[in-house]
């Protein structure tokens, strides 16, 4: 991985950006099931 000199020449993460690749959603599923508090699994409707 190579190093970053200046983070100030870095884009920023774009948050509203998605994948139809299955193996993105399926990491998308885990990390949802697995990592997340119940609760917030509970909630009907579509995922935050």
């Amino acid at each position: 991985m190579a190093v970053i000199d200046s983070p100030r020449h870095s884009r920023p993460n774009d948050v509203h950006r998605w994948s139809d690749h299955p193996e993105v959603k399926a990491l998308v599923d885990w990390i949802w099931e697995k990592c997340l508090p119940p609760q917030i699994n509970e909630k009907p409707g579509p995922k935050p």
